[in-house]
């Protein structure tokens, strides 16, 4: 079982009112959305747990992290 994101346990993305054009934005790498970033590194951390239940979930959540942060966006693109 993996951590819960705190501090946003006991949030939902649907709650927040979240506006699909600043989702794009935070995706492209132009704006920041803490609690949307956590639900993108959470669900990677689910996955690469998914791939190799040997993986620890803090080492799961690094690697997401870090997957995360190197993507490609239009921010370092420019």
């Amino acid at each position: 079982t993996l951590p819960a994101l705190a501090p946003f346990a006991a949030h939902r993305l649907a709650d927040a009112g979240t506006d699909p054009a600043l989702l794009a934005r935070v995706w492209a790498g132009t704006d920041r959305h803490p609690f949307a970033e956590a639900i993108v590194i959470g669900t990677a951390a689910a996955a690469l747990c998914t791939l190799n239940p040997t993986l620890s979930p803090d080492a799961a959540r690094e690697r997401a992290a870090a997957l995360w942060s190197d993507r490609p966006t239009l921010a370092t693109a420019a």
